[in-house]
């Protein structure tokens, strides 16, 4: 695209086939005394010829919400962008229309921000992470290199009685849990003691870097299933007869969630970024930009006034006393009960 807009010949309306050449990048003013042709040049030319341009490359169910404009009466035009207009009058009378949505730009930065962007932790101002078990086992592989390593399901058993809860474990094949670092049998701690709402179900034990990639990937997908999307990896501390699990636990989510305060994010999807969408409408405003209204002090600003000296300023207004009186009628009505 050249460095200037070329308009050549321009006899749209009284303008008399004038040619002219208008820069881009800098802020042109036309002027001119009423009649020269200031409108036509800008509104019915430059606008005009912007638009159509535009509008072509749109689909015809963003073409209805645009005004179609007749092609201008000239002979040349080149290097002309896409042309916005902001008059006096709004045609639109859609509250949730805007720019975006009629030239269908919103729909392109949706997809954008849902691709590239990020969603970052309103609380620890960190970026939020999800987790594969490949992407596990290979942030395993970075801090934990050849050590000892007991992968766990985080559990909740809910209501369910510890003794029934640790059979049914049994029945489908987890024996172990995690107790202070160490593993023990799960009936035994739930015949023993009241087994915790959640507890750390074993699911394998491996060593980094040397047990095989596959298991390790397998057990992280059975822990992912098992724990609701969350997986704990502890390092195994001292020797092979005094072997203790380390107090603070690698913990990966499967969902979109902080890595510090592990606060769980819903994932980005264009419809949370649409304000004609239920799922990304902000709830106070329903996507229109507003809440509706009103300020007490405004409708009665001065409150040593009576109902009859004006106390209701709206409805001093000529086009609203017939509600003062109908205020009045019914508030006499309620004295005359009382």
């Amino acid at each position: 695209m050249g460095q200037h807009i070329l308009l050549e010949n321009v006899r749209t309306h009284n303008l008399k086939g004038i040619t002219c050449r208008i820069p881009h990048g800098r802020l042109t003013v036309i002027t001119g005394v009423s009649g020269s042709g200031k409108s036509s040049l800008a509104f019915d030319t430059l606008y005009a010829e912007g638009q159509r341009r535009y509008t072509e490359s749109l689909s015809t169910y963003a073409r209805q919400f645009l005004e179609r404009m007749p092609r201008p009466d000239l002979d040349r035009v080149d290097a002309i962008p896409p042309a916005i207009a902001i008059e006096q009058i709004n045609r639109v009378q859609n509250a949730r229309a805007t720019v975006g949505t009629a030239t269908e730009i919103l729909d392109y930065l949706r997809l954008l921000f849902t691709t590239v962007g990020s969603t970052v932790c309103p609380d620890c101002d960190e970026a939020a992470r999800c987790h594969t078990p490949e992407a596990v086992a290979r942030r395993l592989a970075e801090l934990l290199p050849g050590q000892r390593v007991v992968l766990t399901a985080w559990v909740s058993r809910g209501k369910v009685r510890g003794e029934a809860w640790a059979e049914e474990l049994a029945r489908a094949g987890y024996r172990r849990l995690l107790r202070r670092g160490s593993v023990v049998d799960a009936l035994d701690w739930a015949v023993s003691g009241k087994l915790p709402e959640q507890v750390d179900v074993v699911v394998d034990r491996v060593v980094v870097g040397k047990t095989s990639r596959g298991r390790v990937v397998a057990a992280i997908e059975e822990a992912f299933r098992l724990g609701q999307g969350v997986v704990r990896a502890h390092s195994v501390e001292g020797t092979a007869r005094s072997a203790q699990c380390g107090t603070e636990p690698l913990q990966f989510h499967a969902e979109l969630s902080c890595p510090s305060c592990a606060r769980r994010f819903s994932p980005p999807v264009p419809g949370r970024l649409s304000f004609n969408s239920p799922a990304g409408a902000c709830p106070a405003c329903q996507g229109f930009g507003r809440i509706p209204g009103f300020d007490e002090r405004t409708v009665m600003p001065d409150l040593s006034l009576s109902l009859a000296d004006g106390a209701v300023a709206p409805f001093e207004l000529p086009s609203r006393r017939r509600w003062r009186r109908r205020m009045r009628w019914r508030t006499w009505g309620v004295l005359d009960a009382c």
